[in-house]
């Protein structure tokens, strides 16, 4: 883990922010709202099995809400965690990930238009601040060349003037097709999911998602 070892934090500190780490989003198994409480829960089931003490629990349940936005970790793992759940809002991959969440958005039904996708990726990175000193010098300058960018004046058409035109467009979506959906025994919706050239996208009120733990040595 990158910011990790930037901060230099000690090996059993590291094992616990791994467990962390996968257990932050598996909520969505259940539901999207408040899915980091739940986390919270089935690792506090679960993790006893893997010979975690009381003490490795409570601090593993502090870093999972940590992500939660808008973020207000506590202390150096928390503030770990959330950095790197939002590290990617100053890396190369910005752009492709905002076009995977605006599709998994309109998935679930909700049309966003151009200009509303621009304006609350702009609004998020404008008052989005990282926590740790090693986030802040690896992905501070990026961040803040995508906030040039998205305050860019937006043309008649809704689509902003400037290398951004293509990168959160509809049509730049059509990459994550085909979209499936996954149903209980009663034919209700559970999942929704895609498959695009960067791997597989799960999600919708009971997101599909797995952890794997090993034995806390």
């Amino acid at each position: 883990m990158f910011l990790a070892n930037q901060v230099g934090i000690v090996e059993s500190d590291l094992q616990l922010l791994k467990v962390a780490a996968a257990f932050h989003d598996i909520g969505w198994v259940v539901q999207g709202n408040g899915h980091e409480n739940i986390g919270v829960e089935i690792c506090s089931h679960i993790l006893p099995a893997f010979s975690f003490s009381g003490m490795h629990i409570y601090r593993n349940s502090g870093m999972i809400p940590a992500t939660r936005l808008l973020q207000t970790p506590q202390n150096e793992l928390e503030e770990i965690l959330a950095d790197a759940d939002m590290f990617t809002l100053g890396s190369d991959d910005f752009w492709p990930r905002n076009s995977d969440l605006r599709y998994e958005i309109e998935a679930l039904g909700e049309i966003v238009s151009d200009k509303e996708a621009y304006q609350s990726q702009l609004d998020f990175l404008k008052i989005y601040q990282y926590h740790t000193i090693a986030a802040q010098k690896a992905r501070d300058h990026q961040k803040k060349e995508y906030i040039a960018e998205l305050s860019r004046p937006v043309s008649q058409n809704g689509r902003l003037d400037g290398p951004a035109v293509d990168r959160l467009l509809p049509e730049r979506l059509q990459s994550l097709r085909p979209l499936f959906t996954s149903h209980d025994h009663q034919g209700q919706i559970i999942g929704r999911g895609c498959v695009s050239g960067k791997g597989f996208h799960a999600f919708g009120d009971r997101r599909q998602e797995s952890v794997r733990i090993q034995p806390l040595s």
